[in-house]
């Protein structure tokens, strides 16, 4: 059954809070606040992610001082052939 899929919006959140903070952040700086491996960073910025951990999710709206719905959006089946992220130019720290 094909339902979409769950699209990671890390990489957005990231941006935003460079922004906002006028810094670069790097998945090391994440990981230093919030006990989260950078390999796990990456593959979520990467929507690589297949299970989520609940203290993982918790701890990234904590840095980012949002709910869960800015972190993760559902992407119906419709939508994504022609969905593209916003994010789509930004690297990997």
């Amino acid at each position: 059954m094909a339902s979409g899929h769950i699209q990671c919006n890390l990489r957005r959140l990231i941006k935003e809070k460079e922004i906002k903070e006028n810094r670069e952040i790097s998945y090391r700086m994440i990981q230093e606040e919030t006990e989260i491996n950078p390999a796990s960073l990456s593959a979520m910025a990467n929507n690589k992610v297949i299970r989520y951990n609940a203290d993982t999710l918790a701890r990234l709206c904590w840095y980012f001082n949002c709910d869960i719905g800015a972190l993760l959006e559902y992407i119906p089946l419709f939508q994504e052939e022609s969905h593209t992220p916003a994010d789509a130019g930004i690297s990997d720290n």
